[in-house]
């Protein structure tokens, strides 16, 4: 591991192949934060990252360090695509809030009206699959699940096996709307809801609303748009590259999206600051569930986290898959957005985030 870790240090200098972003993004501002990028590498614990910055009437820049592979050192790039894991759940919520516009689905809809054969209780609406208030059991708190996530198990199937209360801590953790529990397995049911009431594949309901109409290019469902070779490779513990260890099906609704940083910007100013969403569904998207404060785990809203950076205040979310991490955030008065990208599972994109929204005090 140390061998392969000093490799990758010896790689590392200012925009190995190049930076990417708007030429009229600051070239000192830029080399500020490369600066940052490359410093902070070895804290963050993955092979490489990449970082986007988007500033309104400045530019967006993107930054690399790192290598994509540790079995190849192939240097990253800075448009580079990922894994982003549960930033996927900001498209689903979203593709939701766009079908019930259509007047397809309400999200005050008892579940089990779209998702048929979950023997769900009547109580839960669709708004509580998004906002973690549904009480189902978060699939990926049983380490067991490591066991099968190289087979493609339909969601229907590992929603059941969530909620088989045969199984040690399986099943409804609490009533509907009395508590906060973050599940995956909420959105496996919401992307069944999609499926439901489009009549179509989750992947291509959700490209209809979402990614087609931001016009992002770099952005897919991970097995059902995107081969793994279309993007980077994923490590767990640094040296050990496990991408193809999860069918995609485990991810999907839930986490599935590939994408890099420059598409997440644009993604998070379109529908957090733009037109794909009415106001009143934006406004929805970062009301904060009493619940999830009660929690004291995390703050949040539909698919949306609000977090603190450096002491600003931003929406977005995290993100955790086979593999990878990432964080995209962004603050809504001054529109400035911050996406991390690490090709490892144990990494913390968190430790090279905050010292760039530091660096971007002045805006």
């Amino acid at each position: 591991m140390f061998a392969r870790r000093f490799a990758v240090l010896l790689l590392v200098s200012t925009c190995l192949t190049g930076c990417g972003g708007d030429a009229s993004f600051p070239p000192s501002r830029k080399r500020e934060l490369q600066a940052i990028v490359d410093e902070r590498l070895l804290a963050v614990g993955a092979p490489g990252i990449t970082v986007t910055v988007s500033i309104p009437g400045v530019g967006t820049t993107s930054l690399a360090a790192g290598v994509r592979s540790v079995d190849t050192l192939e240097p990253m790039r800075p448009t580079d695509r990922f894994r982003v894991g549960s930033i996927t759940k900001a498209f689903t919520a979203a593709t939701l809030m766009r079908l019930e516009d259509e007047g397809l689905v309400s999200l005050a809809d008892r579940a089990n009206q779209h998702a048929a054969g979950l023997g769900l209780p009547d109580t839960i609406a669709v708004s509580n699959l998004l906002r973690h208030t549904a009480g189902l059991f978060n699939y990926t708190d049983d380490y067991a699940f490591l066991e099968f996530t190289d087979q493609p198990w339909p969601p229907a199937q590992i929603v059941g096996w969530a909620l088989d209360t045969n199984l040690p801590g399986h099943g409804y953790i609490f009533a509907p709307d009395a508590g906060y529990k973050y599940s995956n397995t909420n959105y496996l049911v919401a992307g069944m809801v999609i499926e439901s009431v489009t009549g179509r594949p989750f992947h291509e309901a959700m490209r209809a609303r979402t990614i087609d109409v931001v016009g992002l290019r770099s952005t897919g469902l991970d097995g059902f748009e995107v081969p793994m070779s279309d993007y980077v490779d994923g490590h767990q513990g640094y040296d050990t590259v496990v991408t193809d260890r999860i069918a995609p099906t485990w991810s999907w609704a839930a986490g599935g999206i590939i994408s890099n940083g420059p598409d997440l910007c644009r993604w998070l100013e379109a529908v957090y600051r733009g037109d794909v969403l009415s106001p009143e569904d934006r406004a929805r998207l970062v009301a904060i569930s009493p619940q999830s404060i009660a929690s004291g785990i995390d703050i949040y809203g539909m698919g949306t986290m609000q977090v603190t950076r450096a002491g600003r205040t931003v929406f977005g979310h995290t993100g955790s898959t086979m593999g990878f991490r990432a964080e995209a955030f962004i603050e809504l008065e001054s529109g400035i957005c911050v996406v991390v990208l690490a090709n490892d599972f144990l990494s913390t994109p968190k430790l090279v985030s905050e010292p760039v929204w530091e660096a971007l005090a002045e805006y």
